[in-house]
């Protein structure tokens, strides 16, 4: 799950207030290979289950329905609804261009 943390009024560098633990790569890419091993052999319960253990909810679909989607968004703060919106163009704009790569070669 993520937590919100209000920063306005602290004193000190954001990057201070907000340290975590470090991980070690190697951590990191050895999970990384467990969630990919699961999803390949077990599809879509894999993922129900990754979820429920990496964000400690259950899912009753993968599916979230357009009209779910649009008012999730539309209830959000405008600057963060915003910064949403240039992060989805800069994430679809990059894998766009990777497509477009690797036709190319």
């Amino acid at each position: 799950m993520l937590t919100r943390v209000d920063l306005r009024g602290e004193d000190g560098a954001p990057e201070t207030l907000l340290s975590r633990p470090v991980l070690s790569d190697t951590a990191v890419a050895g999970t990384v290979r467990e969630v990919i091993t699961e999803v390949r052999r077990r599809g879509d319960a894999a993922l129900y289950d990754l979820t429920e253990r990496f964000d400690g909810v259950r899912l009753e679909s993968l599916v979230v329905p357009p009209d779910a989607a649009a008012k999730a968004l539309s209830s959000l703060p405008s600057d963060l609804r915003d910064a949403l919106v240039v992060a989805e163009a800069a994430v679809r704009r990059h894998h766009e261009e990777e497509l477009r790569a690797s036709r190319e070669t």
